[in-house]
Formats: C-alpha cells, structure tokens, sequence
C-alpha cells in the first residue's frame, strides 16, 4: 500500500474553532427540547412507583373508632382482615369525602402481623381534614395511604432538568457561532 506525498505548498486544512461547540449545542438543544416530553413522563412512572410502594404499608386503627389526619393528595384505603371483609361496615365521617365500598373487589394491600388484609373501603378526601372511621364486625382495621403529593410528575423538577438543558445547550450553540464567526474575519 502505497501513501501519496503530501503537497509540500499546501497548508492543512484548519478545523475551524467552534464547529465542535455548535454541533454539540445544537445536539443538545434538540435533545433537551425531546426532554421536555421524556422526562415528565419518566418522572410520572417514577412517582407512582414511590407512590405504590408506600400503599404497601398499613397502619393499624382502633376498629372501635379512630380519626386520622387526611391530606387531599392522597387516597386511603380501610382494610380488614381478608376472612372478615364481607361481614364488616364501617361508619366513616369527615368534611368531605368521597366514600367508596370496595370489598367486592378483593385487593389485598398487604399484611400485618402475618394476617393478610383485604381493601374495603376507598377514601377520597377534597381537603386536608380529619377523618373518623369505626367498624364493627372487624377484629382489627388497617389503613393504607396512597400518597400522590410525591409523585414528581407534578414538581418543578420536570421542567427545570430540560430547560436548564436547553439553557446550556443554546449558550454553547451561540459561543460556538461567535467563536466560528471570529475565525473567518482572519
């Protein structure tokens, strides 16, 4: 394999500075405007993950009558003992609420104490309040939360990782274009 000479009076070919910065701040711009899609909906999926998880926790109430305080971004769920669920009403009082009797469909949220416990009943709250729940028929009540004030679908977060990408990306796009227009004035 033979190598041609190189031209003794030709110069190389300078790379001319800031293609670099203006191909990577384009880049980055396009990627962050696709960012502005991707990420909230990653961030939704991640939040009710985090969401779920703490569903799976119940917290034991006096089956007698108890009161608990409810936040109006969460959703509770009075739960039974599976074996009892079907013979067990409950009388649940606060502000405004949305009740929902729910045994007919059989979720089990999890376990406490190795007692496996089943849902009953859906509690929407429209407002941050306290909530009176007393059962009978029941030998032990559980709530469980779903809260969805943690979900980062709703946070400034979703908008502020693109934008500052874009920010960043736009300012290497525009140092590259002066850098590029500086070198081909001489």
């Amino acid at each position: 394999m033979s190598t041609a000479p190189l031209d003794p009076g030709r110069k190389p070919e300078r790379i001319r500075p800031g293609r670099k910065r203006i191909f990577l701040g384009g880049l980055g711009a396009v990627l962050s405007l696709v960012g502005f899609v991707v990420v909230p909906q990653v961030l939704a999926v991640l939040g009710v993950i985090a969401a779920g998880t703490g569903a799976l926790q119940l917290d034991p109430l006096d089956p007698a009558g108890a009161t608990f305080s409810a936040e109006s971004t969460a959703i509770y769920a009075v739960t039974v003992p599976s074996a009892e669920a079907d013979a067990v009403t409950c009388e649940i009082t606060g502000a405004d609420v949305d009740v929902t009797h729910t045994a007919a469909k059989g979720l089990e949220p999890g376990e406490l104490d190795g007692v496996t416990y089943q849902e009953i009943y859906e509690i929407v709250p429209s407002s941050a309040q306290e909530i009176s729940v007393a059962c009978e028929g029941a030998s032990a009540v559980a709530l469980s939360t779903l809260d969805l004030s943690s979900s980062l679908a709703g946070s400034p977060l979703r908008w502020a990782l693109p934008a500052v990408a874009l920010a960043v990306s736009l300012a290497l796009l525009a140092w590259g274009l002066v850098a590029l227009r500086r070198s081909l004035r001489g």
